[in-house]
């Protein structure tokens, strides 16, 4: 009963929130959608490359010459597009709008691209970890956008969400950190596993986050998770900046 009296208070909002300002596509403005399926497929693109460099190796994994120069993890990062638009304006809107019902449909992305990879899964052998953000921050903005995504890739694929994962230093945004060197400096040691129970022992986790610039972010919070005995890690991001 409880259940159905939200439900029912939900919609009432969301059509509510439809007539006082009605709903347009993040990317082409079209109205009543969040995010259209045209520009989903626009957005959407097949096949992986070194995050560092963009040489397209179809595997997601860092090549062999970036992971010696940036002396990286061994991992395998994956980003459903370009950070360009119709995506990049989707990502802003969720992240500095807070447009939060964004998070659904950049979701699919994000399930569409893991599927590309993974399409026989079983959701038992993964777990899913959002990127933190610093509690400071996401007071100030309200909520994790990561995790919204991580929340909503978990009901398109049906794998387990937790929060191990935080983020102990406040360190300057990776907007304010220009050149890539300096990007992935600034997060050296940002992270922290915390509260880790046996129930993901074994498997492979699966890291979120809206944007891969540099792959600074996806390198350190894997940093964190391998001191811990966490060895397979697929990373996802809805686009890559190329940064």
């Amino acid at each position: 009963m409880e259940n159905s009296i939200k439900s029912v208070v939900h919609k009432l909002k969301k059509i509510a929130l439809d007539i006082l300002a009605p709903r347009k596509c993040a990317g082409c403005g079209k109205s009543g959608e969040s995010f259209c399926s045209e520009c989903g497929k626009e957005s959407f693109k097949y096949g992986a490359g070194c995050v560092f460099c963009n040489f397209r190796n179809n595997t997601g994994k860092i090549c062999r010459t970036c992971k010696i120069k940036y002396e990286a993890p061994v991992l395998q990062i994956l980003w459903a597009g370009e950070y360009k638009n119709p995506v990049k304006n989707a990502v802003k809107e969720l992240k500095y709008r807070g447009r939060t019902e964004l998070a659904g449909p950049l979701a699919e992305l994000l399930h569409k691209k893991f599927l590309e990879y993974q399409p026989k899964y079983s959701k038992e052998n993964f777990a899913i970890i959002p990127i933190p953000m610093h509690p400071a921050k996401e007071r100030a903005r309200g909520f994790n956008q990561a995790e919204l995504l991580a929340e909503e890739f978990s009901k398109l694929s049906g794998i387990a969400m937790v929060n191990h994962l935080q983020k102990s230093a406040d360190t300057k945004t990776q907007v304010e950190t220009k050149k890539k060197d300096e990007r992935i400096k600034n997060l050296e040691g940002a992270f922290r596993v915390q509260g880790l129970g046996a129930s993901i022992n074994n498997k492979t986790i699966i890291l979120i986050d809206d944007v891969a610039t540099t792959g600074a972010t996806f390198m350190h919070a894997s940093r964190a998770l391998q001191k811990s005995g966490f060895e397979k890690i697929i990373c996802l991001a809805i686009a890559h900046g190329y940064g």
